[in-house]
């Protein structure tokens, strides 16, 4: 085909890309040869090989120099949860959950004497059952005596 014109949605794409490696100096031919051989990697398996899954981040690398330290996610630029929160993620037996918006890795050997532990806001109370009606990144709820109530860990 050559140059010939595509209709359609693929001489759009085609066009597109032609003009943005242009405009900003892209290498055409090592993208295209990049996108036949790249595989996508997971965010977690760039976490838990140690490399930051954020171009140009800001998170800065634990360097081992403390060799003392009881958090396994600082090794992979998270700190630990300050709490002993619901398990959003677990990989490789590590648990992830979440702090101010930001992830934090879960230390079994600090939580697990917390089985019955509540993660109470002002919000909501702790439930005295086990009865799960809805879930999210904040946390497992129940419903109680007309009210909502946060699981605990151990539910």
């Amino acid at each position: 085909m050559g140059d010939m014109a595509v209709p359609g949605i693929k001489a759009y794409i085609r066009n597109t890309f032609n003009k943005a490696c242009e405009q900003y100096g892209f290498d055409k031919e090592q993208i295209l040869n990049d996108s036949l051989s790249l595989t996508p990697v997971s965010f977690f398996t760039k976490i838990k090989n140690g490399i930051s899954p954020y171009e140009n981040s800001d998170i800065i690398e634990n360097n081992n120099d403390n060799v003392d330290s009881q958090c396994w996610s600082e090794e992979q630029g998270y700190q630990c949860c300050k709490e002993c929160n619901i398990v959003l993620v677990e990989e490789n037996g590590n648990k992830w959950g979440v702090e101010n918006g930001k992830w934090c890795g879960i230390q079994e050997n600090v939580c697990k004497n917390q089985t019955d532990f509540c993660q109470s806001n002002s919000e909501y109370d702790c439930c005295e059952t086990c009865n799960q009606y809805y879930n999210d990144y904040t946390g497992r709820y129940g419903y109680e005596k007309g009210n909502w109530c946060i699981l605990k860990n151990s539910c």
